[in-house]
């Protein structure tokens, strides 16, 4: 533990002590300056607060109480006087983004278009001086190692603002023994931290990690409840990088156990259904998913199945009688073609010996019939050179046939005996192709009407097998889905099992964890211890000894409670409870333990039925705080704005802020106008 001095005069449990190796705020402002723009002249500077190291009081002066209380009084002197806006400018110059609600910002816009905060901040051993705008359209700057005097030279070194922030951010949370959140692993910021330092008044100091109110529309970030107590932890030194991952890997194996508490049920429901739509197929009862045997006897049921279809269906598709009906059917069509060609070239016959004995019978001129001879094609069996070509090659035969043909008397008509010989043997050649044209035509309708038989039974056959294959296709489809119901309703009941184990595991490992993170929680119980000892020291000096106060981290929650024969509580203890809280941190870090920064702000913290009396020993406790510094200057900025008056002796520089602030004049308010 870090060395501290205390007060000798106190009793070791009121006794306040303050660490030497801190001597100073992590950061603190000096000075505030209010300007109406940054020309340089007199008029320029709206208000200029300077702020010390310690308590710091703005006051807002009540109605005179000695006044006789009546109807139609003026009393807002001590609100509407500009503390909030006070406290939220503050806010502003240490990086929070506006410095009011939507309406009250355009309202001072309004009023101060070219307007400016300025603020002299320590962080550290080094100085700050940083501007940012209330008026419209500009940037905002800090500078390195400047005080207010130098606002306007022209070598001040100005840098971005940014570079301000950092720097903040940098000292106050050096020493987290954690940069992350557990839940959500977002890294720590000094935006996180900001709300808890300053907490909105709208929030009615109702609720411990509840910082900001969305009405104030700070637009800071938006932690949920569980982080807010997370970073109340960090800054107290309750955590640590062991824990955190601790706690990671609780978060992680929570959200795979409700994973798998999700998709177990699913899966074995979907594992019943295929199951029982085996069972229905089947008609008898099958052995469980969770039987090794099972899928082994779909298995063999559907082997069954698909040898039975195989013998079934094969005697029907391979039957002889397919093959002997596709013989007969290409012997029909051969004969059909065989008889079709054998008409044709009777019929050609038919009309050449037709022609022969027209002209034989004299039924044709002359020229008619040379012309007939000449254009006829020979017949089968006869030479198919022109006669007078064979004739000119000296062909015997070509020669007789011309010299015949020379004894045909054409001017009168007559015939030579030997052509009307000729003619009569045609008509006899005639008679004789008709009687085979007759025959060739029964063999071409005999042949026809076989092949059209054929065609029939091949196309019944056909039929029959084409019905065959698609009622074998769906009896197979229906096997192969049976047997994927089968293995998809192994695979899901197996998912189901494993799903059912992890849940197991996983809570064995969800206690295991933690058991190692309460493990790791004993070793903070002597923090835990100490700072429960400071809560209970603040609480017995605001409230008396005979109230007994204890400070616990359950999880990530953080509870405080007050007992005084039974819970004691009621909407101001709750109130107590809250800033108690609150200055026991910032009372921990000045005796040297946890991380506050020290500095902090409560703006107008009397709620509901506070007593004056205890609302004031606040103030007495804040001024014991300092008094453990002795000579030296405190090691912390406790910044305080209210309208009911602190203590007598408290109520002087340097404590009290300058002006005392006036809501019933117009000079009188922080920004010495009616907005």
């Amino acid at each position: 533990m870090e060395a501290q001095k205390e007060f000798e005069t106190l009793s070791p449990s009121r006794t306040f002590g303050i660490a030497r190796n801190r001597p100073n705020p992590v950061f603190w402002i000096r000075r505030l300056d209010i300007l109406r723009d940054l020309d340089g002249s007199e008029n320029s500077v709206v208000r200029t607060l300077h702020l010390r190291r310690g308590l710091n009081v703005l006051w807002a002066k009540p109605e005179d109480a000695s006044l006789p209380t009546e109807l139609f009084r003026g009393g807002i002197s001590g609100h509407a006087s500009g503390k909030t806006t006070f406290c939220r400018l503050l806010r502003f110059v240490l990086g929070e983004r506006h410095f009011s609600s939507e309406t009250i910002r355009q309202l001072i816009r309004d009023k101060f278009p070219a307007g400016w905060i300025v603020a002299e901040v320590v962080v550290g051993d080094e100085e700050w001086l940083v501007k940012r705008p209330i008026g419209v359209g500009r940037q905002s700057f800090a500078a390195r190692a400047t005080t207010f005097e130098r606002i306007l030279d022209p070598e001040t070194p100005w840098e971005p603002y940014q570079a301000f922030t950092d720097t903040l951010s940098e000292n106050a949370l050096a020493n987290y023994p954690v940069t992350r959140f557990a839940s959500s692993e977002d890294q720590i910021n000094w935006l996180h931290l900001l709300p808890w330092l300053s907490r909105d008044q709208e929030c009615r100091y109702s609720k411990l990690v509840v910082w900001r109110d969305s009405s104030s529309q700070s637009e800071t970030p938006n932690l949920a409840d569980d982080d807010r107590a997370y970073l109340v932890r960090v800054v107290l030194d309750m955590l640590s990088e062991r824990e955190q991952a601790e706690l990671a890997k609780l978060s992680s194996l929570h959200n795979q156990r409700d994973q798998a508490e999700s998709k177990a049920p699913k899966l074995e429901h979907e594992a019943r259904s295929y199951h029982n739509t085996l069972t229905e197929e089947y008609g008898d009862e099958l052995p469980s998913l969770a039987d090794s045997l099972f899928l082994d006897e779909i298995i063999r049921r559907l082997d069954g199945e698909r040898k039975t279809l195989d013998e079934q269906f094969g005697k029907i598709i391979d039957e002889p009688a397919f093959d002997a009906a596709q013989k007969r059917q290409t012997k029909a069509i051969e004969a059909r073609s065989k008889a079709e060609a054998s008409l044709e070239a009777l019929n050609t016959n038919l009309n050449h010996a037709e022609g022969a004995a027209d002209v034989a019978r004299h039924n044709a001129s002359q020229q008619a019939q040379i012309d007939y001879y000449a254009d006829l094609p020979a017949p089968d069996g006869v030479c198919k050179v022109s006669l007078q070509a064979a004739a000119d090659l000296g062909c015997p035969v070509a020669l007789k046939k011309i010299q015949n043909q020379n004894t045909v008397d054409f001017t009168t008509g007559s015939v030579d005996h030997s052509v009307r010989k000729e003619g009569e043997n045609l008509e006899s050649s005639v008679a004789a192709i008709k009687a085979q044209i007759e025959k060739a035509s029964s063999a071409l309708r005999d042949a026809q009407a076989e092949e059209k038989e054929c065609g029939k039974e091949m196309h019944a056959l056909g039929e029959r097998q084409q019905a065959t294959m698609l009622i074998r296709k769906r009896a197979t489809e229906r096997l192969s889905k049976l047997q994927w119901i089968a293995g998809r309703a192994r695979t899901v009941h197996d998912s189901a099992e494993k799903e059912r184990q992890s849940i197991v595991n996983l809570t064995k490992d969800i206690e295991n964890t933690k058991k190692t993170a309460e493990a790791i929680r004993e070793d903070f119980k002597r923090v835990m211890s100490d700072f429960s000892a400071t809560f209970n020291r603040v609480i017995a000096a605001l409230i008396g000894e005979d109230v007994s106060a204890g400070a616990s981290f359950h999880g990530r929650a953080v509870q405080v409670s007050l007992t005084c024969r039974g819970d004691f509580t009621s909407a101001a203890i709750e109130t107590i409870k809250i800033l108690a809280f609150d200055l026991a941190v910032l009372a921990s870090s000045i005796e040297g333990r946890g991380h506050h920064p020290r500095f902090l702000v409560h703006d107008g913290p009397r709620e509901a039925d506070m007593s004056a009396a205890i609302y004031r020993r606040f103030f007495i406790l804040a001024r014991e705080f300092e008094r453990a510094a002795g000579e030296a200057e405190p090691n912390f900025q406790y910044i305080i704005t209210t309208t009911e008056p602190p203590p007598d002796e408290i109520l002087k520089e340097p404590w009290l802020l300058d002006p005392t602030l006036d809501a019933s004049t117009q000079e009188g308010r922080l920004l010495k106008v009616d907005l």
